[in-house]
C-alpha cells in the first residue's frame, strides 16, 4: 500500500514538472505561426463554427493561453513542493516501518532462542533417588580354603532412579517444603518473624546444600545436626524414633531421596536466563503492551504451577529479590506467577505456608486492590 502511494506521488510530481517546465517551453519556443501557416496553406479555410481561423486568431489565442499558464506557475510550483515533501515523508515513514519491522523480527527471534534455552535448562534437571531393590545372600569362600563356603547376611541392593525435567521440578518443590516442615517442627514457633527466618534457612539449605548453607561455627548447632540425622534417615529409610520425619517423608513422597545436596549448579543458570527473558520483553521499546503480555504468556505456558511456585519461593527467600521490587513488577503487573496453586504450599498434612489468596496478597505491599482479582488464576477461576 505504501509503495503504491509512493509511485502515484512520484507520477504526480513528474506531471507537475512537465506542466511547469515543458509546457511553458513549448508555448514560448515553438513557432506556432509557421506551423499553422503550413496547415493553412494546405487547408485554406478552417472553421470553428462560423469563425475562420487565420494566423492572427492563432497568435491571439496562444497569447491568452501563455498568459494563463504564467499566472498558474506559482501555484503549480507550490503544489509540486508540497507533493515532493509528502513523497519524501511517505518514503521516510516507509523506511522507518521497515526498520521497525526488522527490529521486531530480531527481538522475536531472540525471544524464541532464549525460550529454547529455557526448555533445554529444564530438560537438564536431574534429581536422583535410591530406590529399594531386591535383597539377596551371597556364598563366599572361607578364608581357610575354597572347599568351605559360608553365607553372609542379606545385602540390600539400591537402584538409582532419575527424575528429569518437570518431574525434577516437582521433586525440588517437595524437597523444599519438606525442609521447611523440618524447621517448623518445633511447636514453639508461632510468630511470623520466626516462620520467615525458617523459610530463608530452609531455602538456603535447598539452594546451597547443607554443607555450604552452614558455616563452620553453625555446624555445631542443633539445626545442622538435626538435618544431618534427617538426611541419613531418609536415605536409609531407617527412622528409629523419628516418627514425624517418617510421616513427612511419606507426605512428600521422598522415597530414599538423596537430599540437601543443593541445586545452585542447575538453578543459577536457569533463573538468570528466565529473568533475562522477562526483562528483555518488559523493557522492550519495540513491543507494545499487548505484545509483551502475549510473549510472557507464551513463556508462562512452558512453566507448570510447581515451577512458578519455586520461582515465587526464589523471590521470597531473597535470592531472587529483583523479580518484584521498586524497579520491577514481574509478578504483580506482568503475572509471572499467575498459575500457582494453593496446594503447592502444603508442607504437612495440617500445615500450609498460605491458607488463601489473602495471605499471598500480603507479600506484595504495593499491590493495588483492582489488580488482586487477576493476579492468580485460581482466584479468577473461582470467581467465574
Amino acid at each position: 500500500m505504501i509503495l503504491k502511494t509512493i509511485k502515484l506521488l512520484l507520477l504526480f510530481v513528474i506531471l507537475i514538472f512537465f506542466a511547469i517546465k515543458v509546457i511553458p517551453y513549448i508555448t514560448t519556443q515553438f513557432d506556432y505561426t509557421n506551423f499553422f501557416t503550413e496547415i493553412h496553406s494546405s487547408f485554406p479555410v478552417l472553421y470553428n463554427g462560423n469563425t475562420i481561423l487565420d494566423s492572427n486568431h492563432i497568435k491571439a489565442d496562444l497569447s491568452t493561453i501563455n498568459n494563463g499558464v504564467s499566472i498558474l506557475n506559482p501555484f503549480i510550483a507550490i503544489a509540486a513542493a508540497i507533493v515532493t515533501g509528502l513523497a519524501f515523508f511517505v518514503q521516510y515513514t516507509a523506511n522507518q516501518q521497515l526498520k521497525n519491522d526488522s527490529a521486531k523480527q530480531q527481538e522475536e527471534r531472540q525471544f524464541y532462542e532464549m525460550l529454547k534455552i529455557h526448555r533445554e535448562n529444564v530438560e537438564k534437571f536431574d534429581i536422583v533417588s535410591a530406590g529399594v531393590g531386591a535383597q539377596y545372600s551371597r556364598i563366599i569362600p572361607d578364608s581357610n580354603g575354597i572347599t568351605k563356603l559360608r553365607e553372609i547376611p542379606a545385602i540390600q541392593e539400591y537402584v538409582h532412579h532419575h527424575h528429569k525435567g518437570q518431574n525434577a521440578i516437582r521433586c525440588m518443590l517437595h524437597e523444599f517444603l519438606f525442609l521447611y516442615a523440618c524447621f517448623q517442627s518445633n511447636e514453639k514457633i508461632k510468630n511470623d518473624s520466626l516462620q520467615d527466618q525458617n523459610f530463608k534457612k530452609a531455602y538456603a539449605v535447598f539452594f546451597e546444600g547443607i554443607e555450604r548453607a552452614f558455616s563452620a561455627e553453625d555446624k555445631s548447632q542443633d539445626d545442622y545436626k538435626n538435618l544431618k540425622t534427617v538426611k541419613d534417615a531418609i536415605h536409609s529409610q531407617n527412622f528409629n524414633k523419628l516418627q514425624k520425619i517418617e510421616e513427612l517423608s511419606k507426605f512428600h513422597q521422598l522415597e530414599q531421596s538423596i537430599l540437601f545436596q543443593g541445586h545452585r549448579h542447575i538453578l543459577n543458570a536457569y533463573y538468570r536466563n528466565l529473568f533475562l527473558i522477562v526483562k528483555s520483553v518488559v523493557k522492550s521499546n519495540i513491543f507494545d503492551k499487548k505484545e509483551k503480555e502475549k510473549y510472557l504468556k507464551i513463556l508462562r505456558a512452558q512453566m507448570p504451577d510447581e515451577e512458578q511456585t519455586l520461582l515465587f519461593f526464589n523471590w521470597k527467600s531473597g535470592y531472587g529479590s529483583a523479580w518484584e521490587d521498586k524497579d520491577n513488577h514481574f509478578f504483580t503487573k506482568w503475572k509471572m506467577i499467575h498459575n500457582i496453586e494453593l496446594k503447592n504450599f502444603e508442607y504437612s498434612e495440617d500445615g500450609k505456608l498460605y491458607k488463601d489468596e489473602n495471605d499471598l496478597y500480603k507479600e506484595f505491599t504495593n499491590l493495588k486492590e483492582a489488580d488482586k482479582k487477576d493476579l492468580f488464576e485460581f482466584v479468577s477461576r473461582r470467581n467465574k
